[in-house]
């Protein structure tokens, strides 16, 4: 008998085969759990960037307004007369479009925390969207 397959046939023998469905399980989690990690931390800049885009695509008409009165503005009467040109409820507009967009943002990244919160409690998904059993 070789010598290398003494120890091991020795071990199986007293210990058990090892279960290859388990391993190959063991294996499968950790990748996955390598790509969910991976997933979080690339959610966040996805989340920041889209939010930016969003902003300038919905602000987009009054801020060109604005800066269009704002330079018209400033060469009549200097940065006085830029503050004075602005349209302020297009800025008001804007400001709104702004909260909106990030303050939606916000409520994503708490409820995907309130979620990973929950599963790593081993709470039931329903549960955590308010439904009871």
């Amino acid at each position: 008998m070789d010598d290398r397959l003494a120890l091991p046939s020795a071990w199986r023998s007293i210990f058990g085969a090892p279960d290859e469905a388990e391993q190959a399980l063991k294996e499968a989690t950790s990748h996955g759990a390598s790509l969910i990690n991976l997933a979080r931390a690339w959610s966040v800049p996805l989340l920041i960037c889209f939010s930016i885009a969003a902003a300038i695509v919905l602000g987009r008409a009054p801020m060109e307004h604005n800066i269009a009165l704002a330079q018209r503005g400033f060469g009549e009467g200097g940065a006085l007369g830029a503050v004075m040109a602005l349209n302020w409820f297009e800025m008001i507009e804007l400001l709104v479009i702004i909260v909106f967009v990030f303050g939606a943002d916000l409520a994503v990244l708490a409820a995907a925390n309130n979620f990973r919160d929950g599963r790593s409690r081993g709470e039931k998904v329903k549960a955590l969207f308010g439904h009871t059993p």
